[in-house]
C-alpha cells in the first residue's frame, strides 16, 4: 500500500481511468484560489536562484502573524523541518501522540530515535489525553490528522510549559480551520516549534513550501546550519507570499459547513460511525465490509478516498475524506450511499 493519500496520477492508470475525471478525496488539500496566478511571471520565476534563503516570505509570515523573524525558517514543505528536527534530535528519545501522519514515525527512527506511542482512543473520540511525559522530543498534530482531533492552543501551551525538559513539535498544517490562534500566541517557554503548511488551506502542495517557528535560539542556530540553501523555489515562494495576503474566511466557513452537513448525513445513513472533526477531511469508521473494499468501490464511481487502514491505532475499516465544494460532496455522498446500498441488497 502506498503511505500516504493523493495519489491521483498513480490510481487512474492503475485502474484505467481519465486523471481529469476522478475527484480526489484522499489528499486535504483545497483548490488555490486563481488570484494567485494574475499577472505571475513563471518565466522570470523558473529562470533563475534569486536568493539563497527564502528571506521575503519569512518578512511576510513575521508581518502576518507578530512573530521576531529571526525565529522562522521556511522550507521544501513541512516535512523537510521535521526531518531536520529529528536530525538535531537523533538517537534521542521521542513520543508521537497516534493516530498520526505516519512521517513523524518514519523520520524518528530514520535518525535513530527510540519512538514511543501514545494512543487516542476511539471511544473517546479521539482525543489526545495531555497526561505524563518523559521523552526528549514529542510530535503532536493539532488539529490531528487523520482524526480530526483538536486541543486549545491555550490548553496545550499550558501543557507544554509544565514539561520544560521536553521539546515539542507541533504540527498545525490544519489549524486554519479550527481557531484564529495557536501555541506560539500562548506559550511563554521557548520548548516547542510549531510547524504550518502552505499544502492546505491556501492549496499549494505541488508547490512544496512550509515554514516553521521557535523561540529557540539553539535550535534555530542549529536548524540554519543543516537547511539546506535554496530550499524553497523562487516561483514557491512569490505564491506564499500572495497566499498570506488573501482573505481565506468565507472559504474556511463554506468547508466548515460542508464538513458539518456530511457528517450528519453520513450519520443518518446508519453505515458509518462518525467522528467530530476541526479540520478540512472527516474520518470514518464502517460497521460492516472494510475501507479497501470501499476504496475500489469508490473509485470505480470517480472518487479517490484515503484508506486509513495504515495509520497506527486505526483497524481496516476506518478511510477519510477531504471536503470539498458541496456539488461535489453531494455527489460523493450519493455515490457512497448508492454502492454500500447495492451490497446491503446483494
Amino acid at each position: 500500500m502506498l503511505k500516504h493519500g493523493g495519489n491521483l496520477l498513480y490510481f487512474s492508470e492503475k485502474y484505467g481511468i481519465d486523471k481529469k475525471s476522478l475527484i480526489d478525496l484522499s489528499s486535504n488539500t483545497v483548490e488555490p484560489e486563481s488570484a494567485l496566478f494574475d499577472d505571475l511571471d513563471y518565466k522570470f520565476l523558473l529562470s533563475g536562484l534569486f536568493s539563497e534563503t527564502p528571506y521575503r516570505l519569512r518578512d511576510a509570515i513575521s508581518k502576518k502573524f507578530s512573530l521576531d523573524k529571526e525565529k522562522i525558517i521556511a522550507g521544501s514543505g513541512s516535512l523537510s523541518l521535521i526531518k531536520d528536527l529529528c536530525m538535531i534530535f537523533s538517537k534521542r528519545e521521542a513520543l508521537i501522540y497516534e493516530p498520526a501522519f505516519s512521517e513523524y514515525e518514519i523520520l524518528a527512527k530514520a535518525f535513530d530515535m527510540k519512538v514511543d506511542f501514545r494512543f487516542a482512543k476511539e471511544e473517546k473520540n479521539f482525543e489526545f489525553e495531555l497526561l505524563e511525559i518523559n521523552h526528549d522530543i514529542v510530535f503532536i498534530c493539532n488539529p490531528n490528522n487523520p482524526t480530526g482531533g483538536f486541543i486549545s492552543p491555550l490548553k496545550l501551551s499550558q501543557f507544554i510549559e509544565e514539561n520544560k525538559d521536553t521539546f515539542f513539535v507541533v504540527d498545525e498544517s490544519y489549524i486554519e480551520f479550527a481557531s484564529d490562534t495557536s501555541v506560539f500566541n500562548f506559550a511563554k517557554s521557548d520548548n516547542f516549534a510549531v510547524l504550518r503548511s502552505f499544502s492546505k488551506l491556501y492549496g499549494l502542495a505541488g508547490a512544496r513550501v512550509g515554514w516553521l517557528y521557535t523561540p529557540n535560539s539553539e535550535i534555530i542556530e542549529k536548524l540554519n546550519r543543516i537547511n539546506l540553501s535554496w530550499s524553497v523555489s523562487a516561483l514557491a515562494e512569490e505564491l506564499a507570499i500572495r497566499a498570506l495576503d488573501l482573505d481565506y474566511s468565507n472559504k474556511i466557513a463554506q468547508i466548515v459547513n460542508v464538513r458539518d452537513w456530511l457528517r450528519e448525513e453520513m450519520k443518518k445513513s446508519g453505515y458509518v460511525e462518525t467522528f467530530e472533526s476541526k479540520t478540512n477531511f472527516l474520518l470514518f469508521k464502517l460497521k460492516r465490509k472494510d475501507s479497501a473494499w470501499l476504496f475500489d468501490k469508490m473509485i470505480k464511481e470517480g472518487f479517490l478516498i484515503r484508506d486509513c487502514s495504515n495509520f497506527r491505532g486505526l483497524s481496516d475499516k476506518f478511510f477519510r475524506i477531504s471536503i470539498k465544494d458541496k456539488r461535489t460532496t453531494e455527489k460523493f455522498l450519493n455515490s457512497f450511499l448508492k454502492v454500500y446500498g447495492r451490497w446491503l441488497k446483494r
